[in-house]
């Protein structure tokens, strides 16, 4: 009987795992903040937020938006899939120090993304003065590419 459950779970999950066609964004934070942009305007057309602590989230918001911004700048040339797609970005913040950033799911301008954002944080370092260590994850939403 035992054996029956497991197998009856197993095929539960597999299915509810096909029933998203979007990633889920990465860790159990909340995400608190969501922004969009004009289309055209920016690499990323839907944001989210979420920070542990959940108020360093209202602190970020002041430099998030702009960082996002300059990492689509920074990304638009890498080859993306050509319909709309999604991911996060999670990472510890520490002082003006963002790192280690992983992309989740992998993939070229998830890698980007990760790879430019520790140096974006800390061009604006002073902007985050006071505000204390904690888990960040930024979900992304790209439009249609191509």
């Amino acid at each position: 009987m035992d054996k029956m459950r497991a197998l009856g779970s197993m095929m539960l999950l597999a299915a509810l795992a096909c029933v998203s066609p979007e990633p889920a964004p990465a860790a159990a934070l909340a995400l608190t903040h969501q922004w969009s942009t004009k289309p055209g305007t920016s690499l990323f057309a839907q944001v989210s937020l979420g920070a542990s602590p959940e108020g360093v989230a209202d602190s970020l918001m002041g430099i998030m938006p702009t960082l996002v911004h300059q990492l689509g700048d920074r990304c638009r040339e890498v080859p993306a899939p050509v319909g709309a797609g999604a991911f996060s970005l999670s990472f510890g913040l520490d002082e003006g120090v963002a790192a280690p950033v992983t992309a989740d799911p992998r993939s070229p301008i998830g890698d980007c993304a990760a790879a430019a954002l520790p140096a974006l944080v800390l061009e604006r370092a002073k902007d985050l003065a006071g505000v204390p260590a904690a888990k960040v994850v930024v979900y992304l939403e790209h439009a249609p590419m191509g």
